[in-house]
């Protein structure tokens, strides 16, 4: 039931947002349980999501930009949605009782400077090709592989560092590199990791998944 509200609550919004040329990104969440068996057993807190317009460049190309502003800025205008701008990274707002957190940054670049450097190479990931899914009528995008890779070690990579880590997250890993792998650039993830400490975390949630979860050994 849980799991349904959040797709509710996905799909609203990214009607909304769509008659408003405003495309809707997940990251997390719904778009890791989609890797599961069975999707609605993956548990879901609340819905992140990076929302962005595409436009024309002088070149030719076509490049996304953040549109979470102008996103909050309707939300307040049309449904008198309370906005909660005392983020780093994100605002709050609530539909329907879900919490939504709109993305401007990814990470805390307050906090770390290893955070700020991967910011950076994930805001230069955005502009990688995005995997489109259609979520009952309505379409909503996936990060590339190689934003959700390094995105997901991060984040669990902070939630280790600071509290703790559980299960679920270690069956994102897994089931996410059982899909996209071959997609995976490993090398340049792996040079990240080292880049800012998380290469023996790395090693260690990629040992778990294969000892203890059946992610076969090749796949890494």
């Amino acid at each position: 039931k849980e799991y349904a509200k959040k797709k509710r609550v996905i799909v609203k919004r990214a009607h909304f947002f769509a008659e408003n040329n405003i495309k809707m990104m997940i990251l997390k969440g719904y778009g890791l349980s989609l890797n599961y068996p069975v999707p609605n057993h993956r548990p879901c807190s609340d819905v992140d999501i990076w929302l962005y317009e595409e436009q024309q460049m002088s070149d030719g190309s076509t490049k996304r930009c953040s549109a979470q502003q102008k996103a909050d800025r309707l939300l307040q205008e049309h449904f008198n949605i309370s906005i909660d701008e005392d983020k780093h990274h994100h605002t709050v707002f609530y539909i329907d009782g879900v919490m939504v957190e709109n993305h401007y940054d990814f990470l805390n670049i307050h906090a770390h400077l290893s955070n700020r450097i991967i910011e950076e190479r994930l805001q230069r990931l955005t502009q990688q090709p995005l995997e489109q899914v259609i979520v009952d009528d309505v379409s909503v995008y996936l990060p590339s592989p190689d934003f959700h890779t390094l995105f997901m070690l991060r984040h669990s990579a902070s939630h280790f560092a600071a509290e703790r880590i559980v299960i679920r997250h270690l069956l994102d890993w897994k089931y996410f590199v059982e899909k996209y792998t071959k997609q995976i650039d490993w090398q340049s993830l792996r040079n990240i990791a080292q880049k800012t400490n998380m290469h023996k975390f790395l090693d260690c949630i990629n040992a778990i998944c294969i000892d203890h979860l059946g992610l076969p050994s090749d796949y890494i």
